[in-house]
């Protein structure tokens, strides 16, 4: 556990962060397993929060069989998606705009880095009026290797960098929801926020690093007493 700090940059991951999607995904997720004959519980879904494409398909395979026709699945759930999200963009999360709001009056820079590919990323910041808030944007296909490698907020800090060349690593802050998304942050040394949706802090393995705030709107409270 570490004492938070006031940053001078912060990297946000995307779903279960800026947008309501996990509940989302996991219901289309189980609604095509039934589809094919099978089920899929939560705490499986559990294992593939925060992982890119081809990593969620090798665990889905080493946990139903490698008979399961995952690309086939994979197509099935992108047209749910697709028809679940096509009239009007994912919910946001609570205090969204609260706190990109706060961060960008006081000049602070911000990024995003998910997993999600890159171009369903922009389309999704796009569609909700948030684009103009992120200086750098990350998606899992920009890089070889997705969370919780740290390569996507790298990623993201040499962009911040690009910017601001003496902002270091532990002056950022990364926000996130997932076991793997905080392992990334803590492989790439930048301090990290957990803000629980599926996953609760008792979920996360006891050697990662992290400090947990129950919304957004909490961890921009917290910000501004350290600004004081």
């Amino acid at each position: 556990m570490f004492n938070i700090n006031f940053p001078k940059a912060v990297i946000f991951d995307m779903d279960g962060i800026i947008f309501d999607t996990e509940a989302i995904a996991r219901r289309l997720w189980q609604e095509v397993f039934v589809q094919y004959g099978s089920s899929y519980t939560d705490e499986d879904y559990l294992k593939v929060i925060g992982r890119d494409m081809a990593a969620t398909k090798q665990i889905l395979l080493d946990d139903y069989g490698s008979e399961l026709p995952i690309d086939e699945m994979f197509d099935v759930q992108d047209k749910m998606w697709q028809e679940e999200t096509s009239k009007d963009a994912p919910p946001l999360k609570s205090g969204v705009f609260d706190i990109l709001d706060y961060l960008s009056d006081r000049d602070i820079p911000c990024a995003l880095g998910s997993s999600t590919y890159f171009d369903e990323v922009s389309q999704r910041l796009e569609r909700s009026h948030l684009r103009h808030y992120f200086s750098v944007v990350v998606g899992g296909d920009c890089v070889t290797h997705a969370k919780p490698s740290p390569d996507i907020f790298l990623r993201c800090l040499e962009g911040l960098q690009a910017q601001n060349p003496q902002l270091k690593a532990e002056d950022c802050l990364v926000i996130e929801d997932s076991r793997n998304g905080l392992k990334a942050a803590n492989n790439a040394r930048i301090p990290a926020v957990m803000i629980p949706d599926l996953i609760t802090p008792e979920d996360v393995d006891d050697d990662i690093d992290f400090v947990v705030f129950p919304s957004l709107v909490d961890l921009k409270n917290c910000l501004q007493q350290l600004s004081v």
